[in-house]
């Protein structure tokens, strides 16, 4: 064995005293007897009765039992630590690039010793975690590995009577001196924290809770690992859907010009899948939970797949009862929100690519899209999946076992387990199984017989035959450890699934059992969905494991009844025969065969028919007799009518399609039913209607579930839910004329929005238009062939009918725009107007850019510098405190601003901030979030300055450092109309470094002030701007080896802008109306020359185009500070500018009285240059 040194990998923690002595849990050998106490909702006061009660009455304590007598102390630097146990730590939730020790001890006790460690992230939810390595004597003298285990270090997960509300179990946390952390799931678990930052607080705190009369079990919240890797894409894809004899890659870690590296497949061996396609491709009514690290929904093979959860809708409401608010497609347990997209978790302080994209590889294998150019293919492309993202903490696993049972799933996946079987793991699949649900469950990737686990529980490696040795891939078959739960739990309604290979026997790397484990399906080689939009191998028991859910799918869609017992039944029984080779079997000794399990389900009927889509109408030409507005207004009655696909082996036989109201205020109307002639399979047809009536006193907004069955002599049926909103009955009604000569325009569409809805309606001959709407506000689009749109937004009440007329015009832009010279003095800045007339009857919008420029920088110290005045907001109640999103701060998405800020040549309408002093500018709603910056500071314009090209983009480099906020510090941000302003406070380069505090503010006009009020002690650094990879500049560059640009100094300003700049680059200008663009020239930096600009002006005028204006900047000493400016007249006043208003901090523009009377008698010679020209 390898000598072993104490290293940086982590564990799975078991409940362990520091003294040796195991703390009790749900496994103690001694049971106490909990006296039950009833306990009302939400009162505190009861809560603590019930503590005092319990504790009165409460049964002698358990006696703990002493482990063996102790063993000699080893020599720890000798003790094995296998190589798979360490390849299966540097996938845990330890991250050694962040963790630092905190505490450290080893353990003597019985038949056992154990090292212990205690990592801190220095932020986060799970910042200490603890690990607990096992070895046991093996009667040699010596010892042997048995375990690791990783957990929290200063939670534990515990489970107390259901009855025990939020305030009793607070009540309790106090008692003992702990917090209630959060609840998890809706069957009595919760995590309770507890302060101290070592070992031996964590097991008197597992002491004390395993000892509590009202505390049922303690556990630690432990670490589940995914079991798979990922592999190169090298050779042939889909064996596993259809094999032809191809290439398959025998390992991961297998290398190409290995002579051994692949397999020669034996045609024929795979799933046996187009067969059963020809039946059924699966129905979006069998959705299947996916509890893993959710799934990428983005992507153009499993878009399709997401489920849509027909009882919810997006009004943060709880509208299906489920616990979850808006959960409309599943739900992340991690962060506890509606989203359960796979993506690089960076709030998660233990992040190591946050499961690989491992969710989204299973949901390929179970339902990527068919049949459309694109990717793969999977097992049930019909399928629904439903994600429930966690990763892999026990206590993110249970909550979401649990929810897809509470939510009705038929079907879950589970590619993950550990070393320890906990309670509260089995639990939940015991409270699942019980709710109907058939869970799929991977064997795991340890090599083992689970029904012959090695003598006196060793899990290190076992002597490797030299045959086996003789490949050097072999060798690193058992890449992820002895993982034996849930694998190897033994329920009806679980099924286990092993690998099975190309060439028809168990792959070796892999577990199996004749007693445990239940049928194999290919699990190495496989071709899927990787998150990100690609395609990869995948290796792993986790990919065999949702072939089986697949199918399982397959098999509910042509027969629904079907039970998860009978389910494993079927799918054992009509599988294939495997090879049995070195004795690596399992109970059924077969593969999955798709095409035999979904005949064993179809049994003796032959017809399969699917709802495909469901057409509900409240139009009379369809029979109905609303007033065909779309809404479901009281006393309506609404036609119903299906898309029905026939599938099958054979035509259909005495088929009717029947419609329930499963709930709320609506009936049948009619018999409900209607007969359907016969169809032969392949064929699709659209039903005849049926009928239901909304109720006359129907609440608005009530919701009616409606379910759809077809029933056949030769099927089992196919049933589809949909719910439908009520509403009562509002109008809306008038008249849109144009402006030019009040007539009405004809054919005018206006289109209503509110929330998800939205209505269009055409104006008749007359300009006329009429229809019904919601409750509710609605914002209104009117647009006309040679109008520009018009917007507004339009208040509708209950019960009430709206006259709303609308008149549409179109701008029209004085283009007649002379060039503008601005004369300025060397390191001064001067001021112009550049007017904007409008001479039509709508609104004109301009938008004015300048052309492509470098920046210049200018100091708190230098010449007109910004002064220093900090104005801190971390503090301020209208900041939003953005310390916990991680590097990218907002994970979902950039942040909108309140104005476009122009930055180079465009205006942007959102940023996204990132830790390492950085940000990106987006022109738009971005279609991705982007990549975390390189924490390594490059010169600027730099193809670094993203993890991937297709990120480069506009960014800002204000302090680009290895800033860390996972180890300290905080984030926030604040806006209005005319800045952004983005602070930094306290956040270190690196545990113990100094921290930095720093203030970024964008200025609608295009300004950039960055406050250094505490730069820290930085190594390396770079300021600079840039608006793509090819273009920009560098201000600072600083590394370890030296750099170029000036130093920063705490309490510090530099400003950074175009040379030549806009006030508002956006210009709105009513009917009839003049305004102006302000331009400002900068020349802080210019000697003495003339410097030619360009500014590109565009319009919402129907004729579009764009004008360009040329500016030009002398710069001179003798310029005047003056210069004549020409504007109009406006409400009998006469304006001018005063250039020199921004340094002062006065308005730009002032009426020529009020200045003549403040500065004339103060700086009479400021006017010798001064020429203003009123122009009507």
């Amino acid at each position: 064995m390898a000598a072993f040194s104490p290293p940086p990998f982590r564990s799975h923690p078991q409940p362990y005293l520091a003294s040796g002595v195991r703390a009790m849990n749900e496994h103690r050998q001694t049971r106490m007897h909990r006296t039950t106490v009833t306990i009302a909702a939400g009162s505190a006061a009861c809560a603590v009765l019930a503590l005092l009660m319990a504790l009165f009455l409460r049964t002698p304590d358990p006696v703990i039992q002493p482990l063996a007598e102790a063993q000699p102390e080893p020599d720890w630097s000798t003790l094995p630590l296998p190589v798979h146990a360490q390849q299966l730590m540097a996938r845990g939730p330890v991250n050694t690039d962040r963790a630092s020790v905190v505490d450290h001890d080893r353990i003597v006790a019985g038949d056992h010793i154990q090292e212990r460690w205690l990592y801190d992230h220095h932020a986060g939810p799970r910042s200490l975690v603890r690990r607990v390595v096992e070895w046991r004597p093996d009667g040699q003298g010596t010892y042997r590995f048995r375990s690791v285990v990783e957990a929290v270090g200063d939670h534990f997960l515990i489970r107390c009577a259901p009855e025990m509300d939020a305030d009793a179990v607070a009540a309790l946390a106090a008692e003992l001196g702990m917090q209630v952390r959060r609840q998890v799931g809706q069957r009595g678990r919760w995590l309770l924290s507890f302060a101290g930052g070592d070992l031996a607080a964590m097991d008197r705190a597992q002491a004390a809770l395993a000892t509590h009369p009202l505390i049922d079990s303690v556990e630690p919240d432990a670490y589940l690992y995914p079991t798979s890797d990922p592999d190169d894409p090298e050779f042939a894809k889909q064996w596993n859907l259809k094999n032809t004899g191809q290439q398959v890659r025998r390992h991961p870690l297998a290398s190409p010009s290995d002579p051994d590296a692949n397999w020669d497949a034996t045609p024929g061996v795979d799933i046996n899948l187009l067969p059963a396609w020809g039946i059924t491709r699966g129905h979006r009514s069998i959705p299947i939970g996916v509890i893993d690290s959710g799934m990428d929904y983005h992507h153009e093979d499993l878009a399709h797949s997401l489920w849509r959860n027909p009882r919810e809708r997006a009004n943060g409401i709880d509208d299906s009862g489920s616990g979850k608010v808006d959960d409309l497609f599943g739900w992340d347990f991690v962060h506890d929100h509606n989203n359960p997209l796979d993506r690089v978790d960076v709030s998660d302080p233990h992040w190591r690519e946050s499961g690989f994209g491992h969710g989204t590889m299973v949901s390929g294998v179970i339902a990527a899209q068919v049949d459309n150019g694109q990717g793969v293919a999977g097992v049930v492309p019909e399928a629904a999946i439903v994600p429930l993202r966690m990763m892999f903490w026990l206590s993110e696993i249970i909550p979401a076992i649990e929810y897809s049972a509470d939510i009705g799933l038929p079907i879950s996946n589970h590619s993950y387990g550990g070393f320890i079987d906990h309670p509260g793991l089995r639990d939940a699949f015991e409270y699942a199984g019980s709710q109907g649900q058939l869970l799929v469950v991977a064997a795991m990737n340890s090599a083992r017989d689970l029904d012959n686990l090695p003598e006196g529980d060793y899990y290190d490696d076992e002597p490797l035959s030299d045959s086996r040795r003789q490949n050097a891939n072999d060798w690193h078959e058992n890449y992820t450890g002895w993982i034996w739960y849930p694998a190897k739990y033994n329920y009806d309604f679980q099924i286990t699934v092993a690998s099975v290979t190309p060439v028809n026997d168990l792959y070796k790397g892999h577990n199996y059992g004749k007693e445990s484990v239940d049928i194999a399906a290919p699990g190495v080689g496989i071709w899927t969905t990787t998150r990100g939009g690609g395609y990869n191998y995948s290796h792993g028991t986790s990919f065999a494991a949702p072939h089986v859910a697949g199918v399982a799918a397959l098999m509910l869609s042509v027969n629904p009844h079907l039970s998860p017992q009978q389910l494993r039944s079927m799918i054992m029984d009509s599988g294939t025969p495997h090879e049995v080779v070195d004795g690596r079997d399992t109970i059924s000794s077969k593969r999955l065969n798709a095409h035999a399990a979904v005949l064993a389900a179809l049994g003796e009927k032959t017809g399969v028919a699917h709802i495909r889509d469901w057409h509900i109408s409240d139009d009379p030409a369809d029979g109905a007799t609303g007033n065909n507005d779309g809404f479901w207004n009281n006393g309506e009655v609404l036609a119903i009518r299906a898309d029905l696909d026939i599938l099958g082996l054979e035509a259909t036989e005495n088929m009717h399609l029947e419609v329930e109201v499963v709930a709320g205020p609506a009936t049948v109307y009619g018999d409900g039913t209607i007969t359907i002639s016969s169809h032969n399979p392949g064929q699709s047809l659209l039903s005849d209607p049926l009928f239901l009536q909304i109720n006359g006193d129907a609440a608005n907004d009530s919701a009616v579930e409606l379910r759809l069955h077809v029933h056949m002599d030769n099927s089992h049926g196919h049933s589809d839910t949909r719910i439908i909103y009520t509403s009562t009955s509002n109008s809306a009604s008038g008249v849109v004329t144009s402006r030019d000569d009040d007539s009405p325009i004809a054919g005018a569409e206006l289109t209503w929005s509110s929330g998800d809805l939205s209505l269009s309606t055409t104006t008749d001959s007359a300009g006329h238009y009429s229809l019904s709407l919601v409750e509710g506000e609605w914002q209104v689009r009117v647009q006309a062939d040679g109008y520009v749109d018009t917007v507004e937004t339009v208040a509708i009440s209950g019960g009430v009918s709206l006259s709303k007329n609308f008149s549409m015009g179109n701008p029209l832009w004085d283009r007649d725009i002379e060039g503008i010279t601005i004369h300025v003095q060397p390191g001064q800045s001067a001021t112009a107007l550049l007017p904007m007339a409008n001479l039509g009857n709508a609104d004109l919008v301009l938008r004015a850019v300048t052309n492509r420029d470098h920046y210049t920088r200018q100091g708190s110290a230098d010449p007109g510098g910004t002064p220093w005045v900090w104005e801190d907001i971390s503090n301020d109640p209208e900041a939003v405190d953005i310390s916990d999103q991680g590097n990218s701060f907002d994970p979902a998405g950039p942040i909108s601003l309140p104005f476009g800020f122009p930055f180079y040549d465009q205006l942007y309408e959102q940023v996204i901030p990132q830790q390492v002093g950085y940000v990106h500018f987006v022109a738009q709603a971005a279609p991705k979030v982007f990549s975390q910056v390189n924490a390594s500071s490059f010169r600027m314009p730099s193809q670094f300055s993203s993890n991937s090209d297709e990120d480069i983009a506009a960014a800002l480099a204000y302090l680009w450092s290895n800033l860390r906020i996972q180890n300290g510090g905080t984030a926030h941000y604040r806006m209005d109309e005319q800045r952004f302003i983005l602070q930094l406070s306290e956040v270190p380069r690196a545990a113990g470094s100094a921290p930095v505090t720093v203030q970024l503010h964008l200025h609608r006009d295009g300004r950039i002030d960055v406050y250094y009020r505490d730069v820290g002690s930085p190594a390396y650094h770079t300021i600079g701007l840039q608006d793509d990879a090819d273009f920009g500049q560098t201000e600072v560059h600083r590394t370890s080896f030296g750099g170029t640009g000036p130093s920063i100094n705490d309490d510090t300003v530099w400003r950074l802008y175009p040379r030549l700049r806009l006030d508002v680059p956006r210009l709105t200008v009513g009917a009839s109306q003049q305004e102006a663009y302000t331009l400002i020239a900068q020349a802080y930096d210019l000697g003495p020359g003339t410097y030619e600009h360009t500014l590109t002006i565009t319009s919402n005028e129907l004729s579009g185009g764009s004008e360009e204006v040329s500016v030009t900047i002398v710069v001179a000493e003798d310029a005047p500070i003056w210069r004549r400016i020409r504007l109009q007249r406006q409400a009998g006043h006469v304006w001018m500018l005063d250039p020199g208003a921004q340094e002062r901090g006065a308005d730009a523009i002032t009426e020529t009285e009020e200045f003549f009377e403040e500065l004339a008698p103060a700086d009479p010679q400021t006017f010798q240059a001064l020429e203003v020209e009123a122009v009507q």
